[in-house]
């Protein structure tokens, strides 16, 4: 046996550094050389920005120049989403690492007596302003004599941690050799515009995504060795399949190096292959699963799945994608602005820009699994909902000559004129709670169909739009559908 199944080098998961970390060579270099720099004495202010989709290698870079800094005795501090969830846990996380004691002469300290016991707690009032934050930061660039401060998850950063935090590095980078590297969704740059505009001007900004097809190939086949050989087609099936998405490529791996380790073969042909296909098929639905719970905890769903209608089947993303999703988020309330609705959009990562205005799917594949799974899932969400949706639909349909929005009081006298006038007003907040239903841009008691496309697949294969099954009330004539008219996706 050539290869144990213990061994196995390939760890999807996010952090782990790749047994071959490939694709990534002028950054590595230009990290290196700002290493070599802060070691020889050198300031530079400029921070390096790390921002791309999830999956894409964004925190195993963090590890890796962790790793390096420490191999010439830099001094490195990793800064995770607990972390900074203020300007004081912030504050104690540079404190522990400059000086013991500095917890009990700044906090009180409640003790309790139970399964968890000591917790250390802030005492009332002592949050520190922002300016209170350059002694721990600046103490800890000086006594470390050449520092690297990582902050993974820093699209997670409140806006006023940013402003504290932001500010005393670009000063103390100035003054001492400290590198700060800074990894995050797509939105990143956005947010952290928000917090320090100046900051954000002054940045290293690298964009993080798929590799190269030569890039991948190394990242798949060179963990193997040279013993192992593969056969022509079937690598190139799978290459193919991770589609260059870093995370595809250690799920293969994974699933290949396993196989092949339990037959003792020192060949990857299509039997090995397709055996590790059920396996990997796996791991990609996991990540899809995670991927659609996310949108939905965090009310996403709906913007997200009119986008990839939008875009359609083989289609490419461009900005404009964002524009229309964005809109209804501003009117059902969960952005302020276009900034904000496209800061949000592009924090799921679905679409991003890679650079000079070239757009693509933040995790390949994701929108057909959005396309094939959204319709299910918001069936299901919507319950006793779905018949009014579909309902509320064909009202929007007769109106088609008038403006395409509805006064409450109508929806709810055709929900009426259908049987559902005792909860009509239930059924109405479900909808807008979704976000199926927003309010117009005329007085908030009128309201939108502004996933169009979704809401037509959503109603579409109901049940209930078999001709005999509806309300004569519908004035729809046999065989013809009531739902909205939906618009062709984009080619």
């Amino acid at each position: 046996m050539v290869i144990k199944k213990e061994k196995n080098p390939f760890q999807p998961g996010y952090g782990v550094i790749p047994p071959v970390l490939a694709g990534r060579n002028a950054l590595k270099r230009d990290l290196l050389d700002r290493l070599d720099g802060i070691t020889n004495r050198e300031c530079n202010s400029t921070a390096i920005v790390l921002m791309g989709p999830r999956g894409c290698g964004k925190t195993a870079l963090l590890s890796w120049v962790a790793r390096k800094a420490e191999e010439t005795n830099l001094r490195v501090l990793s800064l995770t989403t607990d972390d900074f969830t203020s300007v004081t846990t912030l504050k104690q996380e540079f404190a522990r690492h400059v000086r013991k004691g500095w917890l009990q002469r700044v906090v009180q300290v409640g003790v309790n007596v139970g399964g968890t016991g000591a917790n250390v707690g802030l005492a009332t009032g002592t949050e520190p302003v922002h300016g209170q934050l350059r002694p721990e930061i600046e103490e800890f660039a000086k006594k470390a004599g050449g520092s690297l401060v990582l902050v993974d998850e820093a699209h997670n950063m409140p806006a006023e941690v940013g402003r504290a935090f932001y500010s005393v590095c670009q000063s103390i980078g100035l003054k001492y050799p400290m590198l700060v590297v800074v990894a995050g969704t797509p939105d990143l740059k956005s947010v952290i515009g928000r917090s320090h505009a100046t900051f954000s001007e002054r940045i290293q900004v690298e964009r993080i995504g798929a590799l190269s097809d030569e890039a991948t190939r190394q990242a798949l086949v060179e963990p193997f060795g040279e013993k192992i050989t593969f056969d022509g087609e079937a690598l190139k099936d799978v290459l193919a399949e991770t589609q260059n998405y870093p995370y595809f490529i250690q799920l293969w791996g994974r699933a290949l190096w396993r196989v092949l380790s339990e037959s003792g073969r020192e060949h990857i042909g299509p039997g090995l292959v397709e055996e590790a296909r059920s396996e990997f098929g796996k791991g990609r639905w996991e990540l899809y699963s995670t991927r659609m719970r996310e949108l939905v905890t965090y009310g996403m769903l709906v913007p997200v799945a009119e986008m990839a209608f939008q875009i359609g089947k083989g289609g490419k993303p461009d900005s404009g994608d964002l524009i229309g999703p964005g809109l209804a988020m501003i009117r059902s309330g969960k952005a302020g602005d276009q900034e904000e609705a496209s800061e949000k959009l592009l924090h799921t990562g679905f679409i991003w820009d890679t650079g000079m205005d070239n757009w693509e799917y933040g995790i390949p594949s994701l929108a057909s699994h959005v396309r094939s799974e959204a319709v299910a899932l918001l069936r299901k969400q919507l319950g006793e909902s779905l018949r009014v949706l579909e309902i509320i639909v064909g009202g929007f349909r007769d109106r088609a000559a008038a403006p395409k929005n509805m006064p409450r009081k109508d929806i709810v006298l055709r929900l009426s004129n259908h049987g559902h006038g005792e909860r009509a007003e239930e059924h109405v907040n479900r909808l807008v709670e979704l976000g199926l239903l927003v309010p117009g841009n005329l007085p908030v008691d009128r309201f939108d169909l502004v996933a169009p496309l979704l809401t037509g697949k959503i109603v579409e294969g109901y049940p209930s739009h078999r001709p005999e099954a509806r309300n004569e009330e519908t004035r729809v004539q046999p065989g013809k559908e009531d739902i909205i008219p939906v618009s062709s996706p984009k080619p």
